[in-house]
């Protein structure tokens, strides 16, 4: 488990709700693939040979689909956040125009947010807003020990100025 919410399952199969037919390269959701006329039936089932969407696909689907109403816009933008982090995480020179893209998506998700205090910070923080981030945590109680650990985590990255994500649950974590 990382701190933007993404959770690795290496047992599960890699499909994500978002695919992009092998055959017209057209991208349609999953669940919601009927929906999309153009989608060739005989390569419906196909697609999912493709699994998770690599970050500029992603980019890609988001503004090919983004006219249409049926859209998870939440579970989109966090994807486009897994795939950017997937991607950037280690590094320390990003493109300008990638950082962009990411803090406009993140700002953008925002308001989508509920009752999520903890990701809400964990945002805040990953965007550089570190008063903010610092602020949710403080007024917020956590319910458990494990939300005080990932409360106390992100605290204390805001507090040194650290806007990567980090793993954690998992191999030496939590």
């Amino acid at each position: 488990l990382w701190s933007d919410a993404k959770h690795v399952t290496p047992m599960l199969p890699k499909i994500s709700y978002v695919q992009q037919c092998l055959s017209c390269k057209h991208y349609f959701l999953f669940d919601k693939n009927s929906q999309r006329e153009e989608i060739n039936d005989d390569y419906k089932s196909f697609c999912l040979e493709t699994g998770n969407l690599s970050y500029q696909q992603l980019k890609e689907a988001y503004v090919e689909l983004s006219n249409d109403k049926i859209i998870d816009e939440f579970s989109f933008r966090i994807m486009l956040i897994w795939g950017y982090n997937d991607i950037y995480y280690k590094q320390t020179n990003i493109p300008k125009e990638e950082y962009e893209y990411f803090v406009d998506n993140v700002r953008a998700l925002l308001p989508l947010m509920k009752d999520n205090d903890i990701l809400t910070s964990e945002l805040h923080r990953e965007i550089g807003e570190f008063d903010e981030a610092i602020k949710i945590i403080e007024n917020n109680q956590a319910s458990n020990e494990f939300i005080q650990k990932v409360q106390q985590q992100i605290l204390e990255r805001s507090q040194i100025k650290d806007s990567k994500v980090f793993l954690l649950y998992g191999k030496d974590r939590i």
